[in-house]
Protein backbone atom coordinates (compact mmCIF):
# COMPACT_ATOMS: atom_id res chain seq x y z
CA UNK A 1 0.00 0.00 0.00
CA UNK A 2 1.36 3.37 -1.02
CA UNK A 3 0.98 6.35 1.26
CA UNK A 4 0.20 9.62 -0.49
CA UNK A 5 1.82 12.59 1.20
CA UNK A 6 -0.28 15.67 1.85
CA UNK A 7 1.51 18.81 0.69
CA UNK A 8 0.87 22.17 2.32
CA UNK A 9 0.45 25.22 0.11
CA UNK A 10 3.82 26.52 1.26
CA UNK A 11 5.59 23.24 0.52
CA UNK A 12 4.03 23.07 -2.93
CA UNK A 13 5.26 26.55 -3.76
CA UNK A 14 8.71 25.78 -2.32
CA UNK A 15 8.98 22.63 -4.43
CA UNK A 16 8.06 24.56 -7.57
CA UNK A 17 10.53 27.32 -6.71
CA UNK A 18 13.35 24.86 -5.98
CA UNK A 19 12.76 23.15 -9.30
CA UNK A 20 12.79 26.52 -11.07
CA UNK A 21 16.14 27.23 -9.38
CA UNK A 22 17.56 24.11 -11.03
CA UNK A 23 17.39 21.46 -8.31
CA UNK A 24 16.58 17.98 -9.54
CA UNK A 25 13.49 16.12 -8.38
CA UNK A 26 15.75 13.72 -6.48
CA UNK A 27 17.45 16.60 -4.63
CA UNK A 28 14.13 18.18 -3.74
CA UNK A 29 12.74 14.83 -2.64
CA UNK A 30 15.64 14.31 -0.25
CA UNK A 31 14.86 17.67 1.39
CA UNK A 32 11.29 16.54 2.05
CA UNK A 33 12.01 12.91 2.83
CA UNK A 34 10.27 11.57 -0.27
CA UNK A 35 11.39 9.97 -3.50
CA UNK A 36 11.90 11.78 -6.77
CA UNK A 37 8.67 10.30 -8.13
CA UNK A 38 6.69 12.08 -5.41
CA UNK A 39 8.11 15.38 -6.64
CA UNK A 40 7.49 14.46 -10.27
CA UNK A 41 3.89 13.60 -9.38
CA UNK A 42 3.36 16.84 -7.47
CA UNK A 43 4.70 18.90 -10.37
CA UNK A 44 2.53 16.95 -12.80
CA UNK A 45 -0.62 17.57 -10.77
CA UNK A 46 0.18 21.28 -10.53
CA UNK A 47 0.78 21.55 -14.27
CA UNK A 48 -2.44 19.65 -15.04
CA UNK A 49 -4.46 21.92 -12.75
CA UNK A 50 -2.85 24.96 -14.34
CA UNK A 51 -3.66 23.79 -17.86
CA UNK A 52 -7.27 22.93 -16.98
CA UNK A 53 -7.83 26.29 -15.35
CA UNK A 54 -6.28 28.30 -18.17
CA UNK A 55 -8.40 26.42 -20.69
CA UNK A 56 -11.61 27.04 -18.76
CA UNK A 57 -10.99 30.67 -17.79
CA UNK A 58 -8.90 31.88 -20.69
CA UNK A 59 -7.59 34.98 -18.92
CA UNK A 60 -4.34 33.51 -17.61
CA UNK A 61 -5.15 34.14 -13.94
CA UNK A 62 -5.16 31.51 -11.24
CA UNK A 63 -7.72 31.20 -8.45
CA UNK A 64 -6.55 30.89 -4.84
CA UNK A 65 -5.13 27.47 -4.06
CA UNK A 66 -5.52 26.37 -7.67
CA UNK A 67 -3.13 23.46 -7.12
CA UNK A 68 -5.51 21.83 -4.64
CA UNK A 69 -8.52 21.59 -6.95
CA UNK A 70 -9.52 18.46 -8.79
Amino acid sequence: MTHQRTWTDEETLEVLALHDEGLTCAEIGRRYGVGKNAIIGLRGRVREADAKHRASVGDGTMPPRWWRRG
